[in-house]
């Protein structure tokens, strides 16, 4: 009965979404392309067709009300420290406010920023390449010599800095393997990178954490991209520092952001209507509970095959078996709704590089300097985003049609 049910929502929605003629298919189509064209009443019935998993447009399941998985995670997370949550706590309100931090200016406002003489943030960098295991990939033979000179670049400017002020930066690559990425390795290590495997770090000893990675980087690999996430939370979390993507380029630092703040990241359109924090550029102090969180939300969300029955609707069958696994369940939605519930806690000082979308950024934060006096002070970052998105895979994902169980990942 319960097979006939979703067949019938299957072919329902095959009529929703192929009306007339297959060149309107919207199953074909980019998901911020169709995002636009969509009435409230198929949004509507695009988000339920996927929660009742009948996977139609799957890529994501929230159409038009993208903060519902900043709304499931924030619940969540007042589960985990239902202590301090009394019986009458105002979710809705509570939400509501967290939502304002999108706003430009909301979350540098809210403490006076001390200076301290020992760095918050420590000096080290960490940069993650993750490939499949059966057909790996070099990292060197994807990018061009422009890119590769950028790569340098950053690793230059960072040492060259650190040394006008007595300071020295520490460069980690995290990758699975060195004996599989020989080219990778030398061409790192000549920039003065310390290349180190994945499973050194203290949380690939847990069997789950290592067997959730594990999932990501097989068959195919299913999404290099979750496992980058993965493993740059993991690491940052484990040994503090800034942590930036391959493609991702800085060229002028500032120094202020590791005797100030504990953590920090910049502004990113998540989606077409949320603004959010984003995890290609963030930098934090070594266990700092933001990275804690954004760990155990990966791994909480996260279910094997045989656990289908326990997957939350954030991350339901269908998304769970396209990008959808990468943007809500380890990438910037899930970063930043851990972030907002945990920003500037328990006496950490922490920042959002949130004035400008340009090259150059800034934040304006109030401080306490290191002779005590308090004033205002800009922190200024130039950085270049060449956002090659390589997690995307539109053509495995439209595939994802029909039941899930007929839809491997």
């Amino acid at each position: 009965m319960a097979q006939n049910f979703r067949l019938i929502l299957l072919v329902l929605t095959a009529n929703l979404l192929c009306r007339e003629t297959s060149q309107q298919c919207f199953i074909f189509k980019d998901v911020y392309e169709v995002m636009k064209t969509l009435t409230f009443t198929q949004k509507f019935s695009l988000t339920t067709l996927n929660l009742f998993d009948v996977c139609a447009f799957s890529r994501t399941s929230y159409y038009g009300n993208e903060h519902l998985p900043y709304r499931e995670i924030t619940r969540k997370l007042l589960q985990w420290k239902d202590n301090e949550t009394p019986d009458d706590f105002d979710f809705v309100g509570y939400n509501q406010k967290l939502e304002k931090f999108s706003e430009s200016g909301n979350f540098n406002n809210t403490i006076k920023y001390k200076w301290s003489d020992n760095l918050r943030i420590p000096l080290t960098t960490h940069r993650v390449w993750i490939t499949g295991m059966q057909d790996p990939k070099e990292l060197i033979d994807l990018i061009g010599n422009k890119v590769q000179d950028k790569l340098n670049s950053t690793y230059d400017y960072f040492d060259t800095s650190a040394k006008q002020i007595g300071r020295k930066w520490t460069h980690f690559l995290w990758i699975q393997d060195q004996k599989i990425l020989p080219k990778t390795v030398r061409m790192f290590a000549s920039f003065g990178v310390s290349v180190r495997s994945v499973y050194e770090l203290e949380a690939m000893k847990e069997d789950r954490i290592r067997r959730q990675f594990e999932f990501y980087v097989d068959n195919g690999p299913r999404a290099v991209a979750a496992a980058s996430d993965f493993i740059r939370a993991i690491a940052v979390y484990e040994y503090g520092g800034l942590y930036f993507d391959n493609d991702y380029m800085i060229e002028e630092w500032d120094y202020n952001i590791n005797h100030y703040l504990d953590f920090i990241s910049t502004r990113l359109l998540v989606t077409t209507k949320l603004i959010g924090l984003s995890n290609a550029c963030f930098a934090a102090k070594q266990g700092h509970p933001i990275m804690e969180n954004y760990i155990k939300i990966m791994v909480d969300l996260f279910k094997f095959y045989d656990e289908e029955d326990q997957r939350s609707h954030t991350l339901n069958s269908c998304t769970f078996r396209t990008v959808g696994s990468t943007i809500f369940g380890t990438g910037p939605a899930i970063f930043s709704a851990v972030a907002y519930n945990f920003f500037n806690q328990d006496g950490n000082q922490d920042s959002v590089i949130n004035r400008g979308w340009e090259k150059t950024q800034y934040a304006d934060i109030d401080v306490v300097d290191m002779f005590g006096n308090e004033s205002g002070l800009t922190i200024k970052l130039t950085s270049s985003d060449m956002m090659s998105n390589s997690w995307r895979n539109d053509l495995k994902d439209v595939r994802v049609f029909g039941f899930p169980e007929f839809n491997e990942f």
